[in-house]
């Protein structure tokens, strides 16, 4: 049982984060306003020639703006008239992309919740603070079962809810992969250090859930950084038969996640992007900096990656090379004081 030190820490945190969350959000609770980036489509044809010309409040959210959330909007309603979702006719001129068949997973996913108890424009608002409220409450639970104190678990947990990549996207499915990845890193942690193997069959539940999420960028991100996590939980243990029980908690995961994962590969067959060869494109090698020091707007280099106008990696924010080197770090120092 922790202590009463621990619980009013624990106290303080859950007040500061909800603090946090009531000035973020104070726009959709004080005013009424719908958290959504639809004021993106007041720039564009035909809504554009109806209403005076506006300013969105952030140009780069065009996905959100005119995916993520109309297909949430037209996913439920399919799916509550008995189809299962799992091809929208009605986005991008009804040309299949590997997305929409990812989306069949967020029929079972948890935080699809709001959606089928809720209107879509009340879903929505509520969805966003929901999951960095879970986000930083995961943080809390992971760093303090790694044996942090209740002041710097506090601290991360707030940091990890209000994180730049989150609230950039957070109308995307962005943040709902991302909140599971303390939730991983403590099952990882608990599964070296126990006996047991409750908390390696808990971990491919996690691993199965966070690909219902339905975004498949973050969900490699995720898995990168826990398979980087658990070599050095295995090592600094020295207990590598749990290997082989992580590894099999990945398989079983996988598995779980192929609710999302088999009908995307079905659509991505039937996609011209099946068709399309990225083989022309020479990038130089030099642009592997971004990842080391990334910026939204583009590589530190010639401030592009793909495309000329941006670097797709960094607007959804792949885990950098100093960040993992950091961590790494932190990781290393940790045990050696523990020890």
């Amino acid at each position: 049982m922790p202590g009463p030190r621990t619980r009013t820490a624990f106290a303080l945190f859950v007040v500061a984060l909800a603090a946090s969350l009531a000035v973020l959000f104070e726009r959709t609770w004080r005013k009424g306003e719908v958290y959504s980036p639809a004021d993106i489509a007041l720039a564009y044809y035909p809504w554009a020639y109806d209403a005076p010309r506006t300013e969105p409040s952030n140009i780069t959210r065009t996905d959100e703006a005119f995916l993520h959330q109309p297909q949430m909007v037209t996913h439920w309603a399919r799916l509550k008239s008995g189809h299962l979702p799992r091809y929208d006719p009605y986005v991008l001129g009804g040309t299949p992309a590997f997305f929409q068949g990812l989306n069949t997973g967020l029929v079972v996913s948890p935080f699809s919740l709001p959606f089928y108890v809720l209107p879509p424009e009340d879903a929505v608002t509520v969805a966003a603070p929901l999951r960095l409220l879970i986000a930083g409450l995961l943080m809390w639970w992971f760093l303090r079962g790694v044996g942090r104190r209740p002041l710097g678990a506090a601290v991360g947990g707030v940091a990890y809810a209000l994180n730049g990549a989150f609230i950039c996207w957070l109308s995307s499915p962005i943040p709902t992969v991302g909140l599971y990845l303390p939730l991983a890193l403590l099952l990882v942690h608990r599964a070296v250090v126990s006996e047991r193997t409750t908390a390696a069959a808990a971990l491919a539940l996690v691993i199965g859930l966070q690909f219902t999420a339905a975004y498949l960028s973050p969900s490699l991100v995720l898995l990168a950084v826990t398979t980087a996590f658990a070599a050095l939980e295995v090592g600094a243990a020295r207990r590598w038969r749990r290997a082989i029980h992580i590894g099999l908690a990945g398989l079983i995961g996988t598995a779980i996640g192929a609710i999302a994962l088999v009908p995307m590969l079905g659509t991505l067959l039937q996609s011209p992007a099946a068709a399309r060869s990225m083989a022309y494109v020479r990038l130089p090698l030099a642009n592997l900096a971004t990842f080391a020091m990334p910026r939204f707007w583009g590589s530190p280099l010639d401030r592009n990656w793909w495309c000329p106008e941006g670097n797709y990696p960094e607007y959804v924010m792949y885990a950098g090379i100093a960040v993992v080197a950091l961590a790494g770090a932190g990781l290393v120092a940790g045990f050696r004081r523990r020890d």
